[in-house]
């Protein structure tokens, strides 16, 4: 069974870590946009807060923590939980 609790207790921080850091946010998006591919379905397995999948276009995740899935659905990624990833 996959370890959640950190990322279930520690969401919030998550967040705000990249709230606080937005340059690290920024050169991370333009780093992985310049390797996605531009049509296309995409899922991120291990989705998070979906601070990553929503801005790049990533409309289906996957992740084992039920804090950060809650988190991705408001950011409009189709997300369900999967254990043992």
């Amino acid at each position: 069974m996959a370890v959640t609790t950190p990322f279930d207790a520690h969401s919030d921080r998550y967040e705000a870590w990249f709230q606080k850091h937005v340059f690290a946010h920024e050169s991370e998006l333009l780093a992985i946009r310049e390797l996605l591919p531009g049509i296309g379905k995409k899922l991120e397995i291990g989705v998070d807060s979906g601070l990553f999948a929503a801005p790049l276009g990533i409309s289906h995740g996957i992740d084992p923590s039920r804090a950060m899935l809650v988190k991705s659905r408001q950011r409009g990624i189709d997300a369900v939980q999967g254990v043992g990833i």
